[in-house]
């Protein structure tokens, strides 16, 4: 009465295989021996499985498949208590920094009287000052790596990458986003050269002495052996934060959004209930969405980043939802409707607005992540061909063709009936105009 499938054979041997064949099994201990004979009864067989062993098909309902919890987790700074400073005298820490104060040990002045003859450490700095400002973000890191490829080439000492307000410690902290290209540096080089001993240090609030001691502490921990974080947050109180993955608090099944007090990094999105989302009535013209997917464009990027001209408005437009109400009567809407479309209030939520002649119906041939990708892309390729109006078998070259535009377009375009030539930035990417 049970159910047995093969699972494996010792040995195979294959002699003939013509004409009809039987089938006979015989006992070889906890195994089996299957044979394919004649049925006109001659000596050899024409196929022949030697310790032939089956499995029971054990029934899936038996044990229950174990279900996979969620998680979605976000950045949380904690007290780092180690790396204390070693006591007693240890080799200075050449000091660059890019606030035209030049080098200098650790708060001392650069000369030929004072410079030691040993270095033990470097420190590379932007202006640690109140109001710094973030002009030449470019030309720092570019210094910064040559300053790294140079120590990394040579005979290495202990490194650390400064900046001032880089990492959000704090909610409401000044920020000063343009600093973020050495944290990128700083972790691009431990990626590649995973050897290197690079410490990355932000310091949250200057205009105190007690930055120089904090820096000071950090460094001669390097020098005493003491195992330091990648990533330190040092404060004027001689405090010191490290980063660590924290589990984000979980909605209680209602509605939540994105959100961020400050633009400059990523890092800055956090969820948040989403108040009220529910009970607030559509004014005219205007769509309730209930979000499955959104869809970034690099627009989203720009403006999380605050990197984005003027106001940009919430991040994220793109979407994919269902329709839970509207305030006008649409011909081409009814509620509970699968559509795709732009959300003006922002889709990086589980409730979004829009204007109800930007969304429009999909069905089952396209899941809601594959039309969360469409609104923003196929809108700008149809109104730039609606511009130059091509025509069958004339000639459509497009730029940067890998992008998501870009294929758009050369889609596009052929069902236009053009013949088109695309163009690309690196030679890997022609794989895709395939």
């Amino acid at each position: 009465g049970e159910l047995r499938l093969p699972f494996s054979v010792g040995e195979a041997a294959l002699a003939a295989a013509t004409g009809k064949i039987c089938v006979v099994v015989e006992r070889q201990g906890d195994k089996a021996g299957v044979a394919m004979v004649s049925p006109r009864g001659a000596d050899a067989a024409m196929a022949k499985l030697d310790g032939f062993e089956t499995k029971v098909l054990k029934a899936s309902a038996a044990a229950p498949a174990a279900t996979r919890q969620q998680h979605t987790y976000v950045t949380q700074w904690e007290a780092y208590e180690g790396g204390a400073a070693a006591e007693g005298p240890s080799a200075p820490a050449l000091a660059l920094s890019s606030d035209r104060k030049g080098a200098a040990f650790l708060g001392r002045p650069l000369n030929g009287a004072s410079a030691p003859a040993t270095v033990g450490s470097v420190v590379f700095s932007v202006a640690l000052a109140d109001g710094a400002a973030c002009a030449g973000s470019l030309a720092l890191v570019e210094g910064a790596f040559d300053f790294c490829r140079q120590q990394l080439t040579g005979r290495p000492v202990p490194m650390f990458v400064a900046t001032l307000g880089a990492q959000p410690v704090s909610t409401g902290q000044a920020m000063h986003p343009l600093h973020g290209g050495l944290l990128g540096l700083a972790r691009t080089v431990r990626s590649e050269q995973p050897t290197a001993d690079l410490t990355y240090l932000d310091v949250t609030s200057a205009g105190r002495p007690a930055v120089c001691d904090a820096l000071g502490a950090v460094s001669r921990a390097a020098l005493a052996g003491k195992k330091l974080e990648p990533e330190v947050a040092v404060s004027t109180d001689v405090s010191r934060r490290v980063p660590r993955l924290a589990e984000a608090a979980q909605s209680l099944g209602g509605p939540i959004r994105m959100h961020f007090d400050a633009r400059g990094a990523v890092s800055n999105l956090r969820i948040v209930p989403q108040i009220g989302a529910e009970d607030e009535e559509p004014v005219a013209g205007e769509t309730r969405l209930h979000v499955k997917a959104v869809g970034l464009n690099f627009r989203d990027v720009l403006n999380v980043l605050g990197a984005y001209p003027g106001d940009p408005g919430p991040p994220g437009s793109d979407c994919a939802a269902h329709v839970v109400a509207f305030s006008s009567k649409f011909t081409h809407l009814k509620i509970g409707d699968a559509v795709l479309g732009e959300a003006a209030s922002g889709s990086l939520a589980s409730i979004a607005r829009s204007d109800g002649r930007l969304t429009a119906a999909i069905d089952k041939s396209l899941s809601f992540e594959q039309a969360s990708t469409l609104p923003t892309t196929w809108s700008t390729v149809h109104m730039s061909l609606l511009g130059a109006r091509p025509k069958g078998g004339n000639q459509v070259l497009l730029h940067a063709g890998a992008g998501g535009v870009g294929l758009a377009a050369g889609e596009y375009s052929h069902w236009l009936g053009t013949r088109v030539m695309s163009n690309v930035g690196r030679p890997y990417k022609h794989f895709y105009l395939h």
